[in-house]
């Protein structure tokens, strides 16, 4: 939301050979999307007319009828002729006025920056040059002003990173080291440029009513201050102002001996605006310039690398030498960062002398270092070190640096990254503002196996601005000295090589440019900290890093670390403007009775907290206030002996018996790295546990105990790690036996003998019973389930039971049952026998009569019965049927043959006999012979006429003369 903001200015306007010295006041209108809390604390100043004993009064400049395009308003003082003042609406403002207090860009050196004038002027800063290199730091400006108001002056400031300004600025005679021209467009109505020699002309001047152009360091604020004459005319067509400044430091470093504390870039900010006690609505611009390719000179030399390797026999055990020449550097002390898996782990002294001799055998030499992880590391994890440098003495800002080498890289040859399963990690960049000259990435940790290299590829609009090798855990500032302007694409990608293998890049992130304003207090987030880790048991150094933060509406922030309750790291304002802020503390570093290493589950805290200033009105009352804003990080000291993972097996229990007087058992195979012991909780029931240690073997024991059947016995295996909470097994559990074994005494099934209806004993055998412990058995008989009483059981098993009458049909089955003193009976049933016929009567055929041939005529039928059982009383009767019409029963002898009356019948009659079986009590059985057909008596088919003979016959005989042979003359036969 926009919104118009009405700012007082009250002074003193002087305007040469006119009034002198007048008293005014001013109000004016900016159309601002937020304004800034510098604002009023610069307009809270009051100005006064030096030398003159006036009044104050106010006049108002009416700008209601002003509109957002900068109309000027024109407005009377007193009597005196009317002037313009050009009303710029921008969220860069810069207001000036004349104040006899004391401005805040007073010097040490005496140098004043309050130049009386009046105005609002709009700059857009830029570089056109930004670059150093052994010789010399070449910092070349570029600003234009929208326009210029009368009896304005100007001022550039330029801010070079501390880690410079501080030891250059603070050398005697540091002047002969900076050379340049400035140029500016000239207070003419004609226009042009005029130009200033930075050493002769403009170095040093004061800063007074009516002095020219003037440059100089301002010690309390770090900065460089050009600041232009007063300009007497309005330039609508706007103002240009150009610093191209040289800083031979090579050559100061000579002189002086005095090295610029390395780091990979250096950091040059460029604000101009009116000279005045400015309202801070501008911004300044950030530039960076890189330190590489720039040794022996007046940056100290980067830190030499260590080697690092293992032995291939034993891959916990790490080895390397970091000797420094120590050329170019500031006094410093040495030694080995040990990482795992990119989080520091400890630090190791090198050896500071040729001598001795090493765990391999091998005589040490200065810079040697090892360690053995011993059982630390575990599969996978990869081992880095680099040297840290710890300066001797206090920088300027009472600290001692601390610096670091490139990493080094052990490759595992066991745990190689293939190509087809390397990864290249992706870039991280902030948020990007619009102005921006410095487009600011992180660069992740990546594979170094395999000789893999890396580089950063950025584009800006589809236009590739940057291409060049990255390193491991670095920030890169990539220069954009054009400017970012709202809505611009940055995208970019990290590219990985691996010789003899095509090329794999990362992801390609995208950030769009977005302006400060849009950043409001309700959308801004601290990002999280960042805790390096996994930590583990053991480890002596916490890292880790702040991301860059939101940096509009001049927000700061600041960074707490606790570890666990104790506060470690506590910084303000830290710098998270356009990198990354690094945190570390080792704990190898307090005194000696204060060290000490992570233990298992030690919490570690970052708290990141951002300030927003509060929001003034004209007369500087705080309007609104911008509660602090946090985030934060925590994480736990890990466990690398495997804890999470362990698991205690369950014991197993040796059975008992009631008569027992000791429980044993076994824990079985357990887990003893890492000290890991071991003990058993015995408990029965609900009573306390009794604690046995184990045998080597595993086996334990719990002598002298009173076990009673049916109790159960538990155990339980408690493992024990130091500095860890004990684990349990899962519980096992026995239940105490009888010693007779009672429970497991089994009563075997009866056999019962097979029956039939005329037995009158049912015998059996008790089967094989077990007899231990006085065990005795009885058998009860039940027929159709009614008890016939005990049957008599002999010495070898086998029962009988006499006088017992059946029947067929009838069910019988034995009962064992078993008796042992002080127990309940057991007992066995058989399986049911079911009292057979005595008779088979069902097995009982009547077998099949046979029936003699017969004739026609009057015959009597004969035949045989067969052979038929006569067992049991059975008798047989055989009747005849004739067409299947009953003739009646035939006579049947003793030896079976049977016969009927004589009948008469017919060729074709059919006849069979039925022979019945009886037996007493059961139902007859009875057997069909095969039918017999009655056939011909005389023979017809058989019978056959003999042929006749005819005697020769001649012609004209009287008759034919022949002979009948024999005929058959049976049975009434005739021919």
């Amino acid at each position: 939301m926009r919104k118009i903001n009405k700012q007082h200015i009250a002074g003193a306007l002087i305007i040469p050979g006119l009034l002198g010295s007048l008293v005014y006041g001013a109000t004016f209108v900016s159309s601002d999307e937020d304004t800034t809390a510098s604002s009023s604390q610069a307009l809270k100043k009051k100005a006064v007319a030096k030398g003159n004993n006036v009044s104050l009064k106010t006049l108002s400049l009416d700008a209601a009828n002003s509109t957002a395009n900068g109309v000027a308003v024109t407005a009377p003082v007193w009597n005196a002729p009317t002037f313009k003042t050009a009303i710029i609406p921008t969220s860069n403002t810069s207001v000036s006025m004349l104040s006899n207090e004391t401005s805040n860009d007073t010097s040490e050196d005496g140098y004043s920056g309050i130049t009386p004038a009046i105005g609002l002027t709009t700059f857009k800063d830029s570089y056109s040059e930004l670059e150093a290199d052994e010789d010399v730091l070449h910092i070349h400006t570029k600003a234009h002003g929208n326009g210029t108001a009368a009896l304005q002056a100007y001022r550039q400031e330029i801010t070079i990173d501390p880690d410079i300004a501080g030891e250059f600025f603070n050398t005697n005679n540091y002047q002969k080291y900076i050379r340049g021209t400035v140029y500016r467009s000239k207070d003419s109505a004609l226009g042009g440029t005029t130009s200033y020699d930075i050493a002769s002309k403009l170095w040093g001047n004061s800063s007074w009513l009516g002095n020219p152009d003037t440059m100089n360091y301002d010690s309390k604020t770090g900065s460089i201050y050009y600041k232009t004459s007063q300009y007497t005319l309005q330039l609508l067509s706007g103002i240009d102002i150009e610093v191209d400044m040289y800083i031979d430091l090579g050559q100061w470093s000579k002189d002086t001996g005095k090295l610029i504390e390395r780091k990979d870039n250096y950091s040059v900010q460029t604000k101009t605006d009116a000279n005045s006690a400015s309202l801070g609505l501008t911004n300044k611009i950030v530039g960076s310039i890189a330190s590489d390719g720039i040794e022996n000179s007046w940056i100290e030399n980067p830190v030499e690398p260590t080697t690092l390797y293992y032995l291939t026999e034993k891959n916990s055990y790490y080895y390397g030498n970091g000797l420094q020449d120590e050329v170019n550097e500031h006094e410093t002390d040495y030694d080995i960062e040990l990482s795992v898996n990119g989080t520091p782990f400890k630090y190791i002294q090198m050896a500071t002398e040729d001598g001795g001799t090493n765990s391999r055998g091998e005589t040490i030499k200065k810079g040697d270092w090892d360690f053995d992880f011993g059982s630390y590391l575990n599969k996978g994890d990869v081992v880095t070190a680099r040297v840290r440098g710890k300066e001797k003495y206090d920088n300027l800002n009472g600290e001692k640096p601390i610096k670091y080498s490139t990493v080094a890289h052990a490759s595992d040859a066991t745990n190689i990254v293939a190509w087809e399963d390397w990864k290249v990690e992706d870039p991280s960049v902030p948020i990007l503002y619009d102005g921006d000259l410095i487009i600011p990435f992180h660069a992740p940790v990546q594979n170094q196996q395999l000789n893999r290299t890396y580089k950063l590829i950025v584009t800006v609009n589809g236009e590739e601005v940057y291409n060049k090798a990255v390193k491991d855990e670095t920030d890169t500032n990539v220069p954009y000295l054009s400017g970012l302007e709202k809505g611009d694409i940055v995208k970019a990608k990290i590219v990985g090589s691996q010789p003899g293998e095509t090329d794999k890049e990362s992801s390609e992130i995208t950030a769009e440019v977005i302006t400060q304003d849009d950043e409001g207090y309700d959308d801004w987030e601290v990002q999280d900290p960042i805790i390096n880790g996994p930590l583990y048991e053991g480890g002596t150094v916490i890292t880790g890093q702040v991301p860059i933060q939101n940096r509009a509406a001049g927000r700061t922030y600041d960074l707490k670390v606790y570890l666990g309750d104790e506060l470690i790291i506590d910084e303000e304002n830290i710098d998270v403007a356009l990198k990354s802020y690094p945190f570390s503390y080792a704990l190898t570093d307090l005194d000696e009775e204060e060290q000490r290493a992570l233990a298992y589950g030690d919490e570690i805290k970052a708290v990141v907290t951002g300030h927003q200033p509060d929001a003034t009105d004209d007369s500087g009352k705080v309007t609104a206030t911008y509660p602090d804003k946090t985030s934060q990080a925590t994480l736990k000291v890990s466990d690398n002996t495997g804890y999470e993972a362990w698991e205690v097996n369950q014991p197993t229990l040796d059975s008992m018996l009631d008569t027992d007087t000791t429980i044993t058992g076994n824990i079985g195979e357990q887990n003893t790295e890492a000290g890991r012991t071991y003990k058993v909780a015995i408990w029965t029931d609900d009573e306390d546990p009794i604690y046995v240690s184990p045998a080597e073997d595993g086996t334990f024991k719990l002598e002298d105990v009173v076990l009673q059947e049916g109790e159960k016995v538990s155990a339980t295996v408690i493992g024990s790690q130091e500095k860890r909470e004990d684990k349990s097994s899962q519980t096992t559990a026995v239940t105490v036996t009888d010693a007779t074994d009672y429970s497991g005494w089994k009563i075997e099934k009866p056999v019962v003998d097979e029956l039939k209806d005329t037995d009158t004993k049912i015998s059996g055998h008790i089967g094989n019973q077990n007899e231990e412990f006085d065990r005795s058995y009885t058998v009860e008989i039940f027929v159709n389930g009614v008890s016939k009483g005990q049957a008599q059981v002999a010495e070898d098993g086998t029962f009988a039971a006499d006088k017992i009458i059946l029947s067929e049909g009838d069910k019988v089955k034995a009962v064992v049952t078993g008796h042992q003193e002080g127990k309940a009976d057991k007992t066995a049933t058989s399986d049911e026998v079911i009292v057979s016929d005595a008779s088979n009567y069902e097995g009982w055929t009547v077998a099949k009569p046979k029936v003699s041939d017969l004739s026609d005529g009057t015959v009597a039928i004969s035949g045989n019965i067969g052979d038929q059982n006569k067992d049991f009383g059975r008798t047989y009767t055989v009747d005849i049927f004739v067409n299947n019409e009953t003739l009646g029963e035939a006579s049947v002898s003793e030896d079976g043959n049977f016969t009927t009356k004589e009948i008469t019948l017919k060729e074709g009659d059919k006849v069979k006999a039925v022979v019945t079986g009886h037996q007493e009590g059961k139902a007859d059985k009875s057997a069909a012979s095969d039918e017999v057909i009655v056939s011909d008596g005389s023979n017809y088919a058989d019978w056959t006429v003999a042929p006749a003979t005819l005697d020769d016959v001649y012609a004209h005989a009287d008759g034919l003369t022949g002979e009948i042979p024999a005929q058959d003359n049976t049975n009434g036969r005739t021919y």
